[in-house]
């Protein structure tokens, strides 16, 4: 929906929208690996009866995510040294941002595919309401953080409505894969 693209442009700056338009396509690299991990796990998911397959396929998942962790964090660290040469340091404030989008990544990577199972269950009411909340959350945080944090305020208000989005994803999964499991 890009509405930090669309709120930088309202409440900020161009220089800002490219700031962080020079951030997200990095950003969008790490999302590459997200989008793989979803595409392989809906058709398992969709596929499978048996929740304590499932279960065990959301385990390994979650197994991925602390090898993805410890590439975001070495991206996270050798940032500054990196994203200067690719962009001839024209944007020295997206190192910052890159910073904060890189833990959105790591809460989307443990809690998106988790809305595989919510699709699986047919739950589109509950997925629907998760992102209208996502939206407003987005549209709010960023109406209050960019005069405040520029830049790093749309990255913020990105990082939190992603994550009420994607954690609450998960949580509502596994419990419908415990309840399952009881049987």
């Amino acid at each position: 929906l890009q509405i930090d693209v669309l709120a930088l442009k309202t409440w900020s700056t161009d220089y800002d929208v490219s700031t962080y338009a020079s951030a997200f396509k990095y950003y969008n690299m790490m999302l590459l690996l997200l989008n793989t991990v979803n595409s392989v796990l809906l058709p398992k998911i969709s596929s499978e009866e048996n929740y304590y397959n499932i279960s065990k396929m959301y385990k390994q998942q979650d197994i991925l995510s602390i090898a993805l962790l410890v590439g975001i964090v070495i991206a996270i660290v050798i940032a500054p040294c990196v994203l200067p040469i690719i962009d001839g340091g024209k944007y020295p404030e997206a190192i910052g941002v890159f910073r904060i989008l890189c833990i959105s990544a790591i809460i989307s990577f443990w809690g998106s595919p988790y809305n595989n199972l919510l699709i699986k269950e047919k739950k589109y009411l509950s997925i629907c309401t998760r992102f209208i909340i996502g939206i407003i959350v987005a549209i709010a945080g960023n109406y209050i953080l960019i005069p405040r944090m520029g830049v790093n305020g749309t990255a913020i208000s990105t990082l939190i409505s992603y994550g009420i989005v994607n954690l609450s994803s998960r949580v509502h999964a596994k419990m419908i894969i415990k309840e399952k499991i009881r049987g």
